[in-house]
């Protein structure tokens, strides 16, 4: 789907969107068209991270916890890479 009706359903303006696409949160893929283009998961990630933010948390806990929950999704490894800040050193 395109970015208005991403926004549409996720109740974010179009411009949030996409800085949450330059945050990593979503990946809209770019279309022949040169549109961006958004899967329905992209949505439930941008829904979830408004309703995050509605509950007073602060933005970079929700998009981690946000990442997190998509991270574990995909069955990637919790937690951040070996050697990065936060990790067991």
């Amino acid at each position: 789907m395109r970015i208005g009706e991403a926004a549409s359903l996720s109740g974010l303006s179009a411009r949030m969107i996409r800085y949450y696409e330059q945050r990593g949160v979503v990946r809209g893929a770019r279309a022949r068209d040169g549109h961006r283009r958004y899967t329905d998961d992209d949505v439930r990630r941008l829904r979830r991270l408004r309703a995050l933010l509605a509950a007073n948390i602060a933005p970079e806990c929700a998009e981690r916890a946000v990442a997190d929950v998509t991270t574990r999704a995909r069955g990637l490894p919790d937690g951040p890479p070996e050697g990065s800040a936060g990790g067991a050193g």
